[in-house]
């Protein structure tokens, strides 16, 4: 009997877990989480000498996550420029939460002092007078059964790029990380800042300066053009009206992020619609030269 009601209490509390509303478990879980600062000894066994100046804590499962700082403030709310860097920290977790159905990209997790109540990240909180931080899971620190394979996963990655602006990923030494297992190789995108951009930027030119460097990563490693318009295709289908504005739901955006949920939504929606074009275009550009050569060459 004494088994039958702790079984039937267990089974209540679940029932009451599972009803509440999705944000209340969101920090729940949050909440839960118990970090502990790495020390500069073990920093630097595992940094590169670009990242020794960040701050490196450990959760309770042993993740590693960074929270830049000291020249690299895209993480801080405390250092965000009202210029441009205002809601960086809701950006790059939107970006990630967006990632989730595509591609592998690194974890993000938002932190404010109500979660970090009572723990030592509470404290390192309040003497840098900050009330939110953002972190990101340290690429290296994965491995490689951690990651879903995903079949054609650098095409997977430059959709999510294209669709978002994330258009600075042209060196995949340190925008991503490869695994292999076996004949198989597993990418991880972990470099997100400057996206998500909204208003004019939307209709930017894909000849432009900045897209060359996926133009170039498309040539330099063999895309499947038919892959890269098929995921296009499934952004367009997976990625709903309705599913995007749940993912920025939770994102939980403040008024110090200076961000607009609704001009945010339309954006996301007209560039997921667009997506196609935007593919076709940068294909025809990374393409282009070569047909102009096989073109000289014919006619001679």
């Amino acid at each position: 009997m004494k088994y039958f009601q702790e079984i039937v209490l267990i089974l209540f509390g679940l029932i009451l877990f599972s009803s509440e509303p999705v944000e209340a478990r969101r920090i729940k879980v949050l909440s839960q989480h118990s970090y502990r600062f790495l020390t500069n000894q073990e920093i630097n066994k595992i940094a590169p000498s670009q990242l020794s100046k960040g701050t490196f804590i450990e959760d309770e499962e042993g993740k590693i996550f960074i929270i830049y700082e000291k020249g690299m403030a895209f993480f801080t709310a405390k250092n965000l420029s009202p210029q441009g860097m205002s809601g960086t920290i809701q950006r790059e977790y939107l970006a990630y939460l967006l990632s989730e159905d595509l591609c592998n990209a690194a974890e993000v997790r938002i932190i404010n002092k109500t979660d970090a109540e009572r723990t030592p990240l509470e404290v390192w909180m309040q003497k840098q007078d900050l009330t939110e931080i953002g972190i990101t899971r340290f690429s290296q620190d994965y491995q490689p059964e951690e990651l879903i394979y995903q079949e054609h996963t650098l095409e997977r990655m430059l959709t999510l790029w294209i669709w978002l602006r994330d258009n600075d990923h042209g060196l995949l030494d340190w925008n991503m990380l490869t695994f292999n297992r076996g004949r198989e190789d597993l990418h991880l995108s972990y470099d997100h800042d400057a996206m998500i951009t909204t208003g004019e930027n939307d209709y930017e030119d894909f000849g432009s300066i900045v897209w060359m460097d996926i133009v170039d990563l498309i040539k330099i490693h063999n895309i499947d053009t038919n892959v890269l318009r098929d995921l296009a295709h499934y952004v367009q289908l997976h990625y709903s009206d309705v599913k995007i504005r749940e993912i920025i739901g939770q994102i939980g955006f403040n008024e110090e992020s200076e961000i607009d949920t609704t001009i945010l939504l339309n954006s996301l929606i007209l560039r997921r619609n667009i997506l196609i074009d935007n593919i076709e275009a940068i294909l025809e550009k990374t393409y282009s030269a070569d047909k102009e050569v096989v073109g000289f060459e014919v006619s001679n």
